[in-house]
């Protein structure tokens, strides 16, 4: 017999000495690329927040359309965000910070600058929503936390 019992289940799922950490490779675009992102992402948010006249939704029975778009919203800018700080020389839980709060605050800008535009309303709730979002976009820094950034150059086609 000579071989353990769990010796079938180590040649399936792999050694525990042999198992390795897994990296995936992500491609580190520019800075000014990656923060060109963020500024795009940031312009779509304020265009249609602040100078596109909202479309009639009917009320819904769960969670309303706007709500949603507040989550795509602010979930996008925060990634984003993430995106464009992942090679500066900050801890993790520093650029997690900074990522939910200049998302957030962002956002509560937005609303101010709504509170000024007769078809649109300021919301304290779109707010906190906004904030709850833009903590989801933190998932990132799972997946950051096992990526290896391959940086971009002018020669790679």
């Amino acid at each position: 017999m000579g071989r353990p019992a769990n010796g079938l289940l180590d040649d399936f799922l792999g050694s525990p000495r042999k198992l390795t950490r897994v990296t995936i490779p992500i491609p580190l675009l520019p800075r000014a690329l990656r923060w060109g992102g963020v500024v795009l992402v940031a312009g779509v948010i304020c265009y249609y927040s602040i100078f596109a006249i909202p479309p009639e939704t009917p009320a819904p029975d769960g969670v309303s359309l706007p709500t949603w778009r507040h989550v795509l919203a602010y979930f996008g800018l925060g990634l984003s965000l993430a995106y464009a700080l992942s090679d500066r020389p900050l801890s993790r839980r520093r650029k997690m910070i900074l990522v939910v709060a200049v998302a957030t605050g962002y956002g509560a800008a937005i609303e101010v600058g709504q509170a000024f535009v007769p078809e649109r309303h300021a919301s304290l709730a779109d707010v906190v929503i906004n904030g709850l979002a833009a903590t989801l976009s933190l998932a990132w820094y799972a997946l950051e936390s096992r990526a290896r950034f391959v940086e971009l150059s002018a020669t790679d086609r």
